[in-house]
């Protein structure tokens, strides 16, 4: 296991949204208390069981997301490779805005007929296949309706630091309604200078939800 991992957070600036996104966390602290007391909150599936297997006590600050969990395509956070009990654990501190956000997209199955969630996972995956599949990468990736998660890394080599986070930033972003303050990174490294270990890419979802543009004719 890597050790003395250390935790990076690149967040976007301050701006006009500042207070909505205060009040948005607000409100998901209040509905993560609620889900996590109630027996559907990442209710046991299939893909659920290597859960139950891993030593997620042996986690530390900046920990991996463990190579037995799953990373498929699926409405369940769980079959994408999203435990809970990673977030908890690998992110750090407690009370910041990410963590609060990570943990509201995985304790939520995404509805089967959101479409922009659908599409701004597909368009995640396609930035990460053209970005990192040409270098030794696990990759994750899942929305829902509060945002996405979007998980690399990497098997020893250097990353490419923050390539998702540009992409977003430009058109492709814009045509989903994301702005700067939409999208987070935190990723880890083992200090030293050594390279990055993982990187995870945060959406929060634009309020109103926006609809993915296409080219497609009405």
């Amino acid at each position: 296991m890597l050790k003395s991992l250390r935790i990076h957070v690149v967040s976007g600036p301050k701006g006009p949204l500042s207070k909505r996104l205060a009040v948005s966390t607000s409100l998901l602290v209040g509905w993560i208390a609620t889900v996590s007391t109630s027996s559907t909150a990442q209710a046991p599936l299939g893909s659920a069981a290597p859960v139950h297997a891993i030593d997620w006590e042996s986690l530390e600050t900046g920990s991996p997301i463990p190579h037995a969990m799953p990373a498929l395509q699926s409405d369940d956070p769980l079959a994408a490779g999203f435990a809970r009990q990673w977030v908890q654990l690998a992110l750090v501190p407690a009370e910041s805005p990410e963590r609060i956000l990570a943990l509201a997209i995985v304790s939520k199955r995404r509805a089967s007929d959101d479409l922009w969630a659908q599409t701004m996972e597909k368009e995640l995956r396609t930035i990460v296949h053209e970005k990192f599949d040409l270098q030794p990468t696990i990759s994750r990736v899942f929305c829902n309706s509060f945002g996405c998660l979007c998980y690399v890394e990497r098997d020893g080599a250097p990353m490419d630091e923050q390539s998702v986070l540009r992409e977003l930033l430009g058109e492709r972003g814009r045509k989903f309604g994301l702005q700067r303050s939409d999208v987070d990174v935190v990723r880890a490294d083992a200090g030293h200078g050594n390279p990055f270990v993982w990187e995870l890419t945060l959406v929060r979802r634009p309020t109103p939800h926006a609809p993915a543009h296409t080219d497609a004719a009405p």
